[in-house]
Parts: C-alpha cells; sequence; structure tokens
C-alpha cells in the first residue's frame, strides 16, 4: 500500500503559497456560477483572436486564481495591520475605564442586595480591583520569566555572559526565539477563508444574481471569522504581556531543540577510555 506524505513530498513553503489558490478559485466559481455569460463571452473573444488549448486555459484560470487570491490575502495582512494600531490606544482606554468609573460603579453597586448576594460580582469585582491595583502584573510576570529563559539560553548555547553588558542584552533577548507563522497571522486558513469572504462580496460586483441571503450569508460568516482572528492577532502583537508569553513559547521551542539534537560523535582517531590498550 502506498504510503505518501505531502507534506515532504511538497515544500512547506510551497504549500503556504498555494494556499492563495483557495480564495481566488472561490472568486472565479462563484462568478462562473452566478454570470456564466461573463466567463464565455470573454473566452469567445480570447479564442477567436489567439486559439489556447484547454490545458492553456487551466493554467491561465489557474494563475488568475493565484493573483486576486493573493490580493485579497494581502487586504486581510492589511486587515491585522490596522487593527493593531487601533489595539494600542485601546489598552490605554480599557485601562483608564477600569479605574474611572468602573470600579467606583461596582463598589456601588455592592450597597445592593441583589449583586451583594452574588459571588460572581465579587468574584469578577475582585479582578477589576486586582487589575485596577497593579494593571502592569502580567507584563511584569511575564517579562520576568521571558527574561530568566533568555539569559540561561544566551549562557549555555552561545556563552555569553551577560553581567558585562548593560543595554546590549535587550536586543539579545529579542534575537533568540522566532514566533511562528501561526502566532504571527494566525491560522493560514483561517486567513484564506476570511479572503474568501471578500472574495465573495467582490464577485457580487461581477455577478450580481449572487447577491442572495445564503450566498451573502457564507460570505459574511467567512468574514466574521476571519475578523475575530484579526482581533486576537493583533492583540497577541501588541498588547506587553501577549508578546512576552509570545517569546517565551518561541524559547521553549529552542530549548527543545537543544534536547533533541543529537550528541556529538566521537572522534575515531581518539580511543575510548573503555576499550583495552
Amino acid at each position: 500500500m502506498l504510503n505518501l506524505d505531502v507534506s515532504k513530498a511538497v515544500p512547506r513553503t510551497a504549500l503556504i503559497y498555494l494556499t492563495a489558490l483557495i480564495p481566488g478559485l472561490f472568486f472565479e466559481v462563484s462568478i462562473l456560477l452566478g454570470n456564466p455569460e461573463l466567463i464565455g463571452n470573454h473566452l469567445a473573444k480570447t479564442q477567436h483572436a489567439i486559439p489556447l488549448s484547454p490545458y492553456l486555459q487551466l493554467a491561465i484560470a489557474l494563475f488568475l486564481a493565484f493573483i486576486v487570491g493573493n490580493a485579497f490575502m494581502l487586504f486581510v495582512a492589511l486587515i491585522q495591520l490596522l487593527l493593531c494600531y487601533l489595539h494600542r490606544p485601546r489598552l490605554i482606554l480599557v485601562e483608564e475605564l477600569t479605574r474611572q468609573p468602573l470600579l467606583p460603579l461596582l463598589n456601588w453597586l455592592t450597597q445592593f442586595r441583589f449583586f451583594a448576594s452574588r459571588q460572581r460580582f465579587h468574584q469578577f469585582r475582585n479582578r477589576i480591583a486586582k487589575h485596577a491595583a497593579d494593571p502592569e502584573k502580567p507584563e511584569r510576570v511575564a517579562t520576568t520569566a521571558w527574561h530568566r529563559l533568555a539569559r540561561k539560553l544566551l549562557q549555555q548555547r552561545y556563552g555569553i555572559d551577560l553581567s558585562d553588558l548593560e543595554e546590549e542584552w535587550e536586543p539579545l533577548f529579542w534575537s533568540i526565539g522566532t514566533p511562528t507563522d501561526v502566532e504571527w497571522r494566525g491560522p493560514l486558513l483561517m486567513i484564506a477563508s476570511e479572503a474568501s469572504g471578500w472574495c465573495g462580496l467582490a464577485a457580487t460586483l461581477l455577478a450580481p444574481e449572487l447577491g442572495n441571503r445564503y450566498y451573502l450569508a457564507l460570505c459574511l460568516l467567512f468574514i466574521l471569522l476571519g475578523l475575530h482572528n484579526d482581533y486576537w492577532v493583533a492583540l497577541r502583537r501588541t498588547h506587553p504581556a501577549a508578546i512576552a508569553n509570545g517569546q517565551i513559547r518561541a524559547l521553549l521551542r529552542e530549548y527543545e531543540k537543544d534536547r533533541g539534537a543529537k550528541p556529538a560523535t566521537q572522534d575515531p582517531t581518539v580511543p575510548d577510555q573503555n576499550d583495552g590498550p
């Protein structure tokens, strides 16, 4: 029985690029089903001017699908970048609203019996009070753990004595441990799904027959799921505690590489101490 592993037969980078075909093919198939006359007229004009074989037509269709899909995936990347800029003022606004007026409002509600008898309400108020008292605690704890792991890895793997450094240690900490593509952009299929949703909305401009509630609901579902992923991606890129946690995960992967590395083979010219004379 043939056992073929596609991940080994095809390079991972090639699979990443081929993901752009998903929204591109969704765009083309949607237009083909919604407005076949548009495709037929352009294809007839092309065949009249330059006769093309079916295989060449298929190659051109795949190439156009890749171009369109890649363009909409770049559009999703732009949305993630814009959300990163919106997250920074949001973090400041949430911190200020937590102190005033959310915490005083919760303290005032404790005077009422309905809220005073609710355990979940007290748990929620305690979490808000702790966050308002020390909002930088999650960031400080995560950053301390990150620095300890990075310091130990720099000393063990590279033999760098950080006691001799002053401000140069921070670039060294940032240089070890790289976040994965999933941590940086989210799952690739989720990005392709959101791009497919935007492609579907764009296809309705060329094929008005697609503007029914079922097709639009499917496109909006893809877009909403993708925007949810974009929200958490922007949060991981901007929140200080999330950034430190991401670096910790990257450092733990570096430790796994050291544990999984094979020991160096012994030089055959050097006699083994266990061997006899």
